[in-house]
């Protein structure tokens, strides 16, 4: 079974790490970036992704606005590949693109919940602190 609250915990540092990368680097990130295959990409487990799919599925049903169609088809087909099996199933050689893509949509999903327009490209800098709810708020676990 799924662990919603991992699930937000993973979803949140790996939003960070690439707005984080977007920021410091002032250059949008490419695919082949080791900053994000190495620690991540590469090292979660299928229960990691099984986690924050779940959550982020949850956030989609209840912030219907945070996704865009090209969003839900990303996270459809990380699931697609996550449902076929085996042992890590985002880390395979065809399966790479739809963990990608994937983090990249769950970033811009998180920046969407917090109010921000973070994008993939040079230029961007941290948005000033705004009234929302914050990913807290959002995620109670009442």
């Amino acid at each position: 079974m799924a662990n919603p609250v991992r699930g937000a915990q993973l979803w949140e540092e790996i939003a960070v790490v690439l707005d984080s990368i977007i920021i410091d680097t002032q250059q949008p990130i490419d695919i082949n970036n080791r900053a994000i295959w190495d620690p991540y990409l590469h090292a979660w487990s299928n229960e990691d992704w099984e986690d924050m799919l779940t959550i982020v599925d949850h956030a989609v049903k209840t912030n219907p606005d945070i996704a865009q169609d090209y969003h839900r088809t990303t996270l459809l087909n990380a699931r697609a590949a996550l449902d076929k099996g085996g042992n890590r199933a985002l880390d395979k050689r065809d399966t790479k693109r739809y963990a990608w893509a994937a983090i990249m949509s769950m970033r811009e999903m998180y920046n969407k919940l917090h109010g921000w327009d973070i994008r993939n490209a040079p230029g961007q800098t941290w948005p000033r602190p705004s009234s929302d709810t914050g990913f807290d708020e959002i995620f109670t676990t009442d």
